[in-house]
C-alpha cells in the first residue's frame, strides 16, 4: 500500500523533473510555431501536466519497492 509520505515525495520529484523536460520540449516547438507569449503559456502549463501525469502513471508502480 502506498503511504502519503512516498506519494507526496514522489510526486514532487517528478514535478520538478518535468519542468526540465518541458522546457526543452517547449524549446523545440518555438523554433517551429512562433507562439505569443500567452499562447506560449497555455501550451506549457498543458505540456506540464501531461508529461507529470504520464510520470507519475509510470513511476508510481514501478518505485513502490525501491522507496
Amino acid at each position: 500500500m502506498y503511504t502519503v509520505r512516498y506519494l507526496v515525495g514522489l510526486g514532487l520529484a517528478i514535478a520538478g523533473c518535468s519542468i526540465f523536460y518541458t522546457a526543452l520540449i517547449m524549446r523545440f516547438i518555438i523554433e517551429v510555431f512562433p507562439l505569443e507569449e500567452a499562447l506560449y503559456w497555455i501550451v506549457y502549463g498543458i505540456l506540464y501536466v501531461v508529461i507529470t501525469g504520464f510520470g507519475l502513471m509510470f513511476y508510481i508502480p514501478r518505485l513502490r519497492d525501491i522507496w
